[in-house]
Formats: structure tokens, sequence, C-alpha cells
């Protein structure tokens, strides 16, 4: 399987929704099963589960909620067929959507996948010694938007043929090949770090076509020393970064590494070993300084790293009623330019330790969510976070930090007909900018633990990736969609609310307004229109529903909360989702 292909399964999160069976089968044209193939059901909003065919080409796909469902087979690697999505599809949003209803069964869920061509080659290092085991990725180079690419492994021999590339004419009838070889920088075949300047393959359609014998680049070599407070640091472990790489080297008895592999271009060591302040080159807490080598086959010499002895920070966190310690909270502590950070989980006693520190002073934040705490800076008594001193080369002396209760947020999200709404993503802001995250269920319903107290405002989104798939408006609790009239939610430490339904109504054209809106005001609740203004007042449509004023018969409008557009720019400051624009 592709690294593309395991990064998107990698986002699949199955769900706990009730149990409905899905048997079919993935076969090749010929009707023969692929045994192996890993089928994937995605939703709308790319949540979804998996299963792998068995030797009759027979999967059961299981928890598959109410909604909108796309499915997807990859082959094994070494098997002959192409991936497909269901029926006969490259591309996510161009396959058939499953629409579910509660207790619906799928129809029409069998895959035939075609046969797709080869690509045959040998790797061999600048030695010309074969490169046995290297994993080799074969990506489409004119349909960089579907999921198409195919894998293989080297043999002894070095040789490797890429199996089921979907080289059909017109889309996909040349590919380049990446590698990825222990001992060696990440490549492509053509002696390039880049994919621009890459090999090109031409395949055609079930066709095999040879790559020919390629020599892998080497990449470059960094070399150097760690030096601790008592010499020439033996064992120790040393990560040397380059252009996006990272080598991970020991020390030997004399204190001396060596990272090969790496591309050449900008390169930075670091020691993070046990007794050692974590240290980056040349004897510094943080990157300060890069160094260059900017040519293929460079040796870097005298990457020397001076490192003091660690320092360590101790932290009980205790309960503030109680005073009884709190096991198993975890915590990450920041420099003072939040450049470096270095974590831990507290023990069963309760106590955090946190090692390979160079002095100077820190912020601590804590997750206390699982023993009922919040999740939150440590914070000083005038409620800003806490500085921490710690002192260089020692054990510094405990601190005991009383840790706040936490409250929580829980309620649900439902469409304008009062269905639930699954896969939504409800964020809850606290005036300060702190935030909180949590996903509805199949039954649309969601909760938010270690939530601080504070006056919090809480919201719900969801954003579907296919322009075609219903959707729905950001809307806050109080079923606002401005976020500067949304009422906010005053919490005490140890006090929860747990009834915050949310109404998200329809937004089927994607353009940030509701549809039964647009229909009441004379606007076209199926296509995009938002930065459109019928009557010239000089406020967008999309700005007209935000302040629920009339689109279509201008007049003076009131500046919200004082400066116009002042909840976009708030929108802004939210936490990263995906925010597209559909044509």
């Amino acid at each position: 399987m592709s690294r593309r292909a395991a990064a998107l399964l990698a986002v699949l999160a199955a769900r706990g929704a009730s149990p409905r069976t899905v048997p079919r089968t993935v076969r090749g044209e010929d009707g023969e099963p692929v045994p192996g193939a890993v089928v994937a059901a995605y939703d709308a909003v790319l949540d979804g589960v998996q299963a792998t065919a068995d030797e009759d080409g027979t999967f059961a796909l299981e928890g598959l909620h109410a909604g909108t469902w796309r499915l997807w087979a990859i082959p094994p690697e070494g098997d002959d067929h192409a991936a497909r999505f269901l029926p006969d599809a490259t591309g996510f949003c161009d396959s058939r959507a499953l629409r579910l209803a509660a207790g619906d069964a799928v129809e029409d869920a069998d895959f035939s996948l075609p046969l797709g061509a080869s690509l045959s080659g040998t790797l061999l290092g600048p030695d010309g010694a074969p490169v046995a085991g290297a994993a080799l990725t074969a990506s489409p180079v004119d349909a960089p938007g579907t999921v198409l690419a195919r894998s293989a492994t080297a043999d002894e021999d070095g040789a490797f043929t890429v199996r089921g590339l979907d080289a059909r004419a017109g889309v996909s009838e040349s590919w380049v090949v990446s590698v990825e070889a222990e001992g060696r920088p990440e490549q492509y075949l053509g002696g390039a770090y880049d994919e621009a300047d890459a090999a090109v393959f031409t395949v055609e359609p079930a066709g095999a076509a040879e790559a020919g014998t390629w020599t892998l680049l080497a990449g470059i070599t960094v070399t150097g020393t760690v030096t601790g407070p008592d010499g020439p640091a033996a064992d120790a472990a040393v990560y040397v970064y380059a252009e996006g790489q990272i080598a991970v080297v020991a020390t030997d008895a004399d204190g001396r590494y060596e990272a090969t592999g790496l591309p050449p271009g900008d390169v930075l060591p670091w020691v993070s070993t046990p007794g050692l302040a974590m240290t980056y080159y040349p004897d510094a807490d943080r990157p300060t300084t890069f160094l260059s080598a900017p040519e293929e086959g460079a040796v870097l010499e005298g990457a020397d790293i001076e490192a003091p002895a660690e320092a360590v920070f101790e932290a009980w966190f205790v309960d503030p009623d109680t005073g009884e310690v709190l096991p198993g909270v975890s915590g990450l502590l920041y420099n003072d330019t939040f450049t470096v950070g270095r974590g831990a989980a507290a023990g069963e006693d309760g106590l955090l330790r946190i090692d390979r520190l160079s002095g100077g002073d820190y912020t601590l934040y804590a997750w206390g969510s699982e023993s009922g705490h919040a999740d939150d800076w440590v914070r000083g008594a005038d409620g800003e976070p806490a500085v921490f001193t710690v002192e260089g080369e020692v054990d510094n002396a405990p601190v005991e930090i009383a840790l706040p209760r936490a409250a929580w947020l829980a309620g649900e999200v439902v469409d304008e007909d009062g269905a639930p709404v699954v896969g939504a993503t409800v964020t809850a802001v606290r005036a300060d900018g702190a935030w909180e995250q949590a996903r509805t269920d199949e039954d649309g319903a969601w909760e938010i633990f270690g939530v601080p107290a504070g006056d919090w405002a809480a919201w719900a989104g969801y954003d579907t990736w296919c322009p075609e798939d219903a959707d729905f408006v950001d809307t806050w609790w109080g079923d606002e969609p401005n976020p500067d009239w949304a009422p906010r939610i005053a919490l005490a430490e140890g006090e929860g609310v747990e009834d915050l339904r949310i109404t998200v109504p329809g937004d089927d054209d994607h353009d940030g307004m509701a549809d039964s809106w647009e229909s009441e005001r004379g606007l076209d609740p199926e296509r995009d229109d938002a930065a459109e203004d019928p009557d010239e007042d000089g406020y967008t449509n999309l700005e007209e529903y935000l302040l629920d004023t009339d689109p279509l018969r201008a007049a003076a409008l009131p500046e919200p909360c004082g400066a116009r557009g002042a909840w976009l720019l708030f929108l802004g400051a939210l936490p990263a989702r995906r925010r597209r624009r559909r044509a």
C-alpha cells in the first residue's frame, strides 16, 4: 500500500455506531477474488471504518451510521489489480455516494477491479551493490488529486516491480517513483530529491514497462562529537535534521557520531539523551545555528555539541480540595519562547518528572481531564500562566501544584428537522482564546471534559469533502451564525452544562448561508452567492445573513460590535479546520 493510501486510511476513526454489516466482495474483472484487499468506507467528513477481504474476496464493514458513504478498495502490494472507488472511480468525489437511512441495507457495493500495468527496475547503491528491502512508491504525474499510487519492495537483488498501476490513456500515463531505503535519503528515481526533477516513466494500460537500473543518491554525511561536563559522552542519542529528514545515531566510546543518508541542505544536529540537557548545535537550549552542506556527497565535519548536565523539574499534582495526589496527569514544559517543549506523565505516586532540561524559565501545560481536573496552563494567582524557574544541572526540589477541578460541556447537534448530525466538530472557546473540541457520535451527541472555569462559547461546524454532499452552516450555541451574538456559558470549577443543543441549518450550496434563509429572503439556495450584493448597499449576502438583514432591500446597517467584520476576524482566529471555497 502506498504512503498516500496509508495516510488516508490513518484518518479513519471507527465509531461506536449501531452495527450494520455490509457483506460484499472484491473481485477482478475476470471474476477472480482479490484477497487481502483493504476496503475503506468514508462518510462525508472522512470518518469511517475499514475491513480486509478474505481468501474469497469477501469483506464486511461494520458500524456504518446513517448518512453518506463512499467505498474504496486497495489491492495488496504485489497484486496486479488497480485501486478503485466504487464503482469505477479514481477520485473520492467521483465515486458513488451511498446514502443510508437508519436500518438501510447497502445495495450494489461489489467491486470489479481492472488489471493495472506494471513498472519494473533495479536499484543499486553508489558502490554498485544491490539495494535490498527498499520501499518504492509509483505515483501518477497527470492525476495528482487521485489515489492511484502503488508500492513495491525491492528484493535481495535490488529488483522491483510495482504492480496495479492505473495507466489510462490521457489520465495517468506518466509516473514518478519515490524510494525509501535504510541508510539513504528519501529520493526519486532520476537522482532527484524533488518530484519536479524526478525521472518520468511512460506506462501503457495493462502494459509492462521497464524503468531500468538506477543508482541511488547517497546524500550527505554529518560528523561531530558530543561532550558533556565529564568529557566525551558515549552512547548518546544524536538527532540530525536536514531538509525535512532526520537521522538518529548514537555516539561511540569517544563521543563521536556519524549520520549518513541525509539530503543536502541546511543541517541541524542536537543531542537528547539521559543525563544531559537537550542541546542544539553548538551549545544552545534551542535551535539557533544551522550548518550548510548544499552539495551531494558532502561530508560535514566538526558538528560538535557541548551539552551541560541535565536539570530536572519535578511537581506533585494534587486536588485543591482534598490535597490528594493525582496520578497519571501529563505535563508539557515550554521554554520562554515556546520553541522547545519537553513532557512526561505523572506516575502512580502523582509525581511528574521532566528531565533533560537546561536552566531557565518555563511554563507548564497540564492535562488533568482523566482525573476530573482541568486541561490548561498551570496558572498563578493573577490567572496568567505561572513561570517556573529551573536551576541548571541539578534536580530541582519538587513543587506542589493544585490542579483546578474541571468543568464540562455536553449536548447534541441536530439539523433543522431535529435529526442528529454525525461527525460535526464542536468547538468550545473561552474569552482568552483557550479552546477544546469534540466530535458528535451517531446520535449527534458530544462531550468535552477537562474544561477550565471561565466564560465559554460553543459552535458546531461541519465540512464535507465533496461539493455535492449535504453541508451545514457553522452555528454557535444559541443557534446564532454570528459569534458576536452568541450567548456565553459561565462555568465554575467542577460545574457542567449538559443540555447544549445546537441546530445547524442545511447549506447544500456550501456558501455559508442557510438554504432555508436564502429561500425566505429571495436568494438562490442552489448556488454560491455569498459574495454578491444584489441591493448594492455595500454588504454582501453573507454579511447580511450574519446580521440577519434583508439582502434585497438596501438600508443603513449597524456596525457589529463596533467593527464591521469583527466576526470574520474572530472566526479566523479559531482552531484550524478545513475551510475551502467550492465552485
